[in-house]
């Protein structure tokens, strides 16, 4: 998983808001949580572009900068966004200062999740062009449909390399697993002759306050 070039995130800054662009000119109060909404969105990618959604912070709606001061505390809010327990599973992203046609932005970058649907306290986040939505009732089996279809690949290449005596037997019971033990839900990844699973730790009491 590559973040993206300048060249690409100046182009999609130029092209304004959609389905995988969102501007926000600060980070507080309603565009806080609007933001957030976003990333949730862009990780349950349900347009199914399969590449990362960009939450530009600092710019205003028109694409043009505000001068907002990207400091160190404003990236590790961004980043607190995967640990604090309100988006579920938790997303992948990378914050980061970037400087875009000479200017220093905010730069939130999603990356689709392996296991749709994703819910930001509660509610499955959406996306149609440059609006957030709630997901209806159909957007919600898409998501789930697509994640039956990426286990199914997922459990035929583990059985295909002798890694899984029963078709999709080891992720189902890894999943089962980490619920019971209050973690995470597991992300796999596969890329050529190797595959990936990332398990995290279950979040205490202390951890979540």
């Amino acid at each position: 998983m590559q973040p993206y070039t300048t060249d690409t995130l100046e182009e999609l800054l130029a092209g304004g808001e959609s389905d995988l662009v969102e501007f926000k000119q600060a980070w507080k109060g309603d565009a806080r949580k609007k933001g957030t909404e976003a990333v949730c969105a862009f990780a349950n990618d349900l347009a199914n572009h399969n590449r990362p959604g960009v939450l530009f912070v600092g710019i205003q709606d028109d694409g043009t900068p505000c001068g907002l001061a990207i400091e160190g505390q404003l990236l590790e809010q961004f980043t607190g966004i995967k640990t604090d327990g309100k988006i579920l599973p938790p997303p992948t992203l990378l914050a980061e200062k970037r400087t875009l046609k000479g200017v220093d932005v905010a730069v939130v970058t999603v990356w689709p999740a392996d296991s749709p649907p994703v819910r930001y306290d509660g509610r499955i986040c959406v996306r149609s062009g440059p609006r957030r939505d709630v997901a209806t009732a159909q957007d919600e089996r898409i998501l789930n449909e697509k994640r039956r279809f990426r286990d199914q690949n997922l459990a035929g290449f583990l059985r295909d390399m002798g890694f899984a005596q029963r078709f999709g037997a080891g992720i189902s019971t890894a999943r089962r697993e980490c619920e019971r033990n209050g973690n995470p839900p597991p992300e796999f990844e596969v890329q050529d002759q190797v595959v990936c699973a990332t398990l995290k730790p279950a979040m205490t009491k202390e951890a979540g306050a």
